[in-house]
């Protein structure tokens, strides 16, 4: 299981659903990361405004990225902190679009951006600090 939390800069978060799927960063997390590293987050549609690059405000970024992530595997909206999971993913916006992976059986982190993220390296890099 994999919940994930949308939550741009440092405000609260927006969406929380849950992918039917192992879970592991080298897949939910590189989905994640592929799908956002392209991506950008801006307020309002000014004449420059990209379709399929710039997104108007954090809500309607989480419906795209669910409707992609639909197209994968099974998703649903859950209450945030619901438990149970494997894997918790949290995506935060700034300047770019960042990922923090968080492994519940071991308490590991890892944050990177969706540019540089990479599943299988930070599996490995947990693997050999255990």
């Amino acid at each position: 299981m994999s919940p994930m939390a949308l939550k741009p800069g440092r405000s609260k978060v927006v969406c929380s659903f849950y992918r039917q799927y192992d879970g592991y960063p080298s897949g939910h997390g590189d989905d994640l990361a592929e799908w956002l590293k392209d991506k950008n987050l801006v307020n309002g549609k000014s004449p420059d405004f990209r379709d399929g690059i710039d997104h108007n405000r954090a809500g309607q970024i989480a419906i795209e990225l669910m409707h992609y992530l639909k197209s994968e595997t099974s998703i649903e909206v859950i209450p945030t902190g619901s438990g149970r999971e494997e894997f918790e993913y949290r995506v935060y916006f700034s300047d770019k679009f960042e990922i923090e992976c968080k492994s519940s059986h071991s308490g590991k982190t890892h944050k990177e951006s969706a540019e540089k993220f990479s599943g299988s390296d930070i599996e490995d890099l947990w693997c050999e600090n255990d």
